[in-house]
């Protein structure tokens, strides 16, 4: 694992620490490594109350499209295809729990191709012009054909997925047009991220990294 990959997982693993440790949630400004991408189109979203609970149910369903392994391997996801998300989130935002699958033909497989539990939630609490109105998870990977390639802090963000949002889920309205697909990958170096972390990460990486044998 070359040291620009690892310090990318160190750093998101920073910061999906610190979105569990707040009550209510925030931006996570999620950046994915370019690959691997699991990308999904025709989403639809939609909340719901959960009887006899404060909590409320946030789903997401859409079409699995394509697994980019790299730049030059584009791989399809044949029908039978889906992607379905759930989350129970309560009206200000606070996140309990959630997950997620892939399912679809890749190659001479079909079933399912990736699944995992949610464990954090994004969310503008303001305009974000950077963040338009995206939502996003971090996760943890727990089964699926292709797991073995999003090992390490995963993430799925649904750009421009909350239209009019002012902060409460019970008065989300979502625009299907608007949640037009999904990016499920490994979380990368945020765009904006404090010196202290980056330097902290590649720190502990020279000091307790793997060393070179010497001959």
């Amino acid at each position: 694992m070359n040291i620009v990959r690892r310090i990318s997982l160190v750093t998101g693993g920073i910061l999906a620490v610190a979105a569990l440790s707040s009550a209510n949630a925030a931006p996570l400004n999620l950046y994915l490594d370019w690959y691997p991408d699991l990308y999904s189109e025709g989403m639809t979203m939609a909340i719901a109350s959960i009887p006899n609970s404060t909590s409320l149910q946030l789903t997401a369903n859409g079409t699995p499209i394509s697994l980019s392994l790299d730049s030059a391997t584009d791989l399809t996801i044949d029908a039978p295809r889906t992607f379905s998300l759930s989350a129970s989130v309560t009206p200000s935002g606070t996140f309990s729990s959630g997950s997620f699958t892939v399912n679809g033909m890749l190659g001479s497989y079909t079933g399912l191709l990736l699944s995992g539990n949610l464990t954090a939630i994004g969310f503008p609490t303001s305009a974000d012009p950077e963040h338009p109105g995206a939502l996003e998870f971090t996760y943890s990977v727990t089964g699926g054909h292709e797991q073995a390639l999003f090992s390490g802090v995963g993430g799925i963000i649904f750009p421009n997925a909350l239209y009019s949002f002012g902060g409460l889920f019970d008065e989300a309205v979502f625009q299907p047009s608007n949640v037009n697909y999904s990016d499920i990958g490994i979380v990368a170096i945020p765009e904006v991220t404090s010196l202290p972390v980056i330097f902290g990460a590649m720190t502990t990486l020279l000091v307790f990294g793997p060393k070179k044998k010497r001959s």
